[in-house]
């Protein structure tokens, strides 16, 4: 019989989590994870928070664009055009958030890294 989870006593701390699985289901992770072009470790990662975000209300991550760079905000400037944020508006600050060495927009859930 599986023993009772046990809540985390130092939220700052890494823990590890482990569970079974069958070795077709294992393969077919595998190979999902590869065209998708993210480590096994990360795409868990973003499911897990993916799924405590839908919980919260908080919009689901997604992939998105990347951060416009230093060069891209001032081309843009200089030719009177609005900067697209990775979310696809012009009006987002993104918070970068790290999930499993990936980066999100804390603000859209959009993958911005």
């Amino acid at each position: 019989m599986p023993r009772k989870p046990e809540r985390a006593k130092n939220p700052t701390t890494l823990y590890r989590i482990e569970f079974l699985l069958n070795g077709n289901d294992k393969n077919a992770l595998i190979d999902h994870c590869d065209t998708e072009g993210v480590s096994l470790q990360q795409w868990l990662a973003v499911v897990v928070m993916s799924a405590i975000r839908e919980g919260q209300g908080l919009p689901r991550l997604a992939d998105g664009l990347p951060l416009p760079d230093a060069g891209s905000v001032l081309r843009a400037y200089l030719a009177g055009e609005r900067v697209l944020q990775p979310c696809g508006r012009t009006d987002c600050s993104p918070s970068p958030v790290d999930v499993g060495g990936l980066l999100f927009c804390g603000e859209c859930g959009v993958r911005c890294g």
